[in-house]
């Protein structure tokens, strides 16, 4: 096994490039050929003094070898050598039905290692709200490349396991939903995330327009009068702006346009927050808001001048703070916002925006829009739970499914071949109840089996 690189050329504009592949010798007919393993693309980093270490570990984890030798190769080295051979594994392995026959194996019990847990638990109950929603399907209708739509599904799923500060490494480290998605998020780079990103920005409305029509479709429609949400502000904080980082930054607000039932129908980003300058005529058109209708601000933004505004405009107010008031014809609309604030102060950031990985100036509007979208994932998931009489909080249904990974199990068989076997950890009780009430499978990602 070695690693072998090549020039080579675009077809359309004929820029140059090297490409790296994992390859093989094998002996044909009297005649030496290669075979490509896998292709390692063009951003593949390692130098080529390391290429003889890095292929002697993957041979070493196909072989059933996981514990490093005591001469350990770089931390870099040794993570690029599990992402490839847990790839090799992917590949080469075959599904396994949970009702087949036994499988008798004789094996070598002192050579039993557990490698690659990843998270899953979460990742299975968001896709499931992803596929409820439609959103893959229609991220396809709206042209997006089928690359940037997984990266967007990794953005949204990262997003509601509370990772946004350290996206790339959760997708590419520490989640199992990259299997999940048949993907393989380490290769993605900072670069095809940002273009995620921007292009879940670029189709906001019609990614609303087509959330607002599944929620009827799902629970119907909403039944009351919707609220303008302006109470959700962050400050703006890029990596190394050390102004920003004491919380200097400039004020951003997403204003969300929510029904009864906490489903939000519509959002825009503000680049500064009510109290600041009293922009209130500018929001509320930026959201659509008809007169009438009910806007939500926070107590700090109900100056007199404001509350004198909104009224004088046909508004009603309704400020947040004053616990549990909201005006008659809202009946507890103050009460769906307080649990939507707990929903999005979960997802989000922090009270900065940044440092995120790939976080800049102009992109704030971006990581808004995903918390959005993964807000409306989760209140999906909350009103599954709840009709199934399960009431708790997004932050303890995190936890609950934190505890379940996927992992490879490998052992030498007694003719000393590796067998290697990846699944997920048994559902404990709370977890079973979880999958059992949303009605999806509790072994996310099945079985694979490998010998080699």
């Amino acid at each position: 096994m070695y690693i072998r690189r090549t020039l080579t050329r675009t077809l359309d504009t004929g820029a140059q490039y090297f490409s790296h592949r994992l390859v093989r010798s094998e002996r044909v007919g009297g005649r030496v050929r290669q075979v490509t393993l896998l292709n390692l693309g063009t951003d593949f980093s390692l130098g080529s003094t390391q290429w003889q270490a890095l292929c002697s570990r993957i041979e070493d984890l196909l072989a059933g070898h996981a514990a490093p030798g005591p001469t350990q190769d770089a931390p870099v080295v040794e993570l690029e050598a599990q992402r490839v051979a847990a790839l090799l594994l992917s590949r080469q392995s075959r599904a396994s039905p949970q009702d087949e026959a036994r499988a008798l194996e004789s094996v070598d019990l002192g050579t039993l290692e557990l490698t690659c847990a990843r998270s899953a638990g979460l990742e299975q109950v968001a896709l499931w709200a992803i596929g409820e929603l439609r959103l893959a399907e229609q991220l396809q209708a709206l042209g997006m490349p089928q690359r940037h739509s997984a990266a967007a599904l990794g953005l949204i799923v990262a997003r509601m396991a509370g990772a946004a500060r350290a996206t790339p490494a959760w997708l590419g480290e520490r989640s199992a939903l990259g299997e999940m998605l048949g993907v393989d998020f380490q290769a993605f780079g900072p670069l095809v995330l940002r273009r995620a990103a921007e292009g879940l920005l670029t189709h906001r409305k019609a990614l609303e327009a087509h959330l607002r029509a599944r929620v009827h479709d799902l629970f119907g429609p909403p039944g009351a009068e919707l609220v303008y949400d302006l109470t959700n502000a962050c400050l703006q904080a890029a990596p190394g702006d050390e102004a920003r980082a004491r919380g200097d930054g400039p004020p951003v607000t997403l204003g969300l346009v929510v029904d009864p039932r906490g489903f939000i129908h519509g959002s825009a980003h503000f680049a500064t927050e009510v109290a600041a300058g009293k922009p209130l005529k500018r929001m509320l058109a930026g959201l659509g808001a008809p007169p009438g209708a009910l806007v939500a601000i926070n107590r700090d933004a109900a100056s007199a001048a404001n509350l004198d505004w909104l009224r004088a405009n046909g508004y009603h107010d309704l400020c947040r703070g004053e616990t549990g008031w909201s005006p008659p014809r809202w009946g507890g609309v103050g009460d769906v916002l307080t649990d939507l604030e707990s929903v999005f102060a979960s997802l989000r950031p922090g009270p900065r925006l940044g440092p995120v990985e790939h976080a800049a100036e102009g992109r704030d509007a971006a990581q808004l829009f995903i918390t959005a979208l993964a807000c409306q994932c989760v209140q999906l998931i909350r009103r599954r739970l709840a009709a199934n009489d399960i009431h708790v909080n997004w932050s303890i249904v995190r936890q609950v499914l934190a505890g379940q990974c996927r992992v490879t199990v490998s052992v030498r068989r007694d003719d000393g071949r590796a067998l290697h076997v990846r699944q997920a950890t048994r559902a404990d009780p709370d977890q079973l109840a979880i999958f059992q009430a949303l009605g999806i499978d509790p072994a996310p990602g099945g079985v694979q089996k490998t010998i080699i």
